[in-house]
C-alpha cells in the first residue's frame, strides 16, 4: 500500500495543474489569437511611407583660402582643368575630379585639394556617367 495516492490528493493535484495551465496557457493563446487577427487584418503595413518628403542636402564644405581653384565647368577637373576622365568623386567632400588626378593628390597631400580636409584614397568614389 505504499505507492497509492488517496482520491482527494489525486484529484487536488490534477485541480491546482489544470488551473496553472489555464492561467498560463489561456493568455498567451488569447495574445496569439489576437496577434494573429491583426496580422491577417493587414495592421502591421506601415502607412503613410513615403509621405514625407526627402530632407535637403547637406550643403557643400566651404573651399580653404589656400585650396585649389574650383573648376570653371562641373564637367572639368579643378586639377587639371580639362573635361573629367574617368570622373570620381571625393566622399569628404563631394568634389569631382579625374581620378588619376584625385588618387595622385590624395595618395601625396591626404587631402582634398579644394577644401583641404583631411581625406584617404579609400574615400575615392568612381562616377558612371553616360554621354
Amino acid at each position: 500500500m505504499l505507492g497509492r495516492v488517496p482520491a482527494d490528493v489525486m484529484q487536488s493535484n490534477t485541480t491546482s495543474m489544470f488551473s496553472m495551465l489555464l492561467g498560463n496557457m489561456l493568455p498567451a493563446i488569447a495574445f496569439s489569437l489576437k496577434f494573429l487577427q491583426w496580422w491577417y487584418s493587414g495592421g502591421h503595413k506601415w502607412v503613410g511611407v513615403g509621405v514625407l518628403p526627402a530632407p535637403p542636402p547637406p550643403s557643400a564644405p566651404p573651399p580653404h583660402p589656400q585650396g585649389a581653384r574650383m573648376a570653371t565647368s562641373p564637367t572639368h577637373c579643378a586639377l587639371c582643368e580639362r573635361p573629367h576622365v574617368t570622373p570620381t568623386a571625393l566622399q569628404t567632400s563631394g568634389h569631382v575630379f579625374c581620378y588619376t588626378c584625385i588618387h595622385d593628390y590624395v595618395k601625396k597631400n591626404g587631402c582634398c585639394p579644394v577644401t583641404k580636409q583631411p581625406t584617404n584614397e579609400t574615400q575615392l568614389i568612381r562616377l558612371f556617367v553616360q554621354s
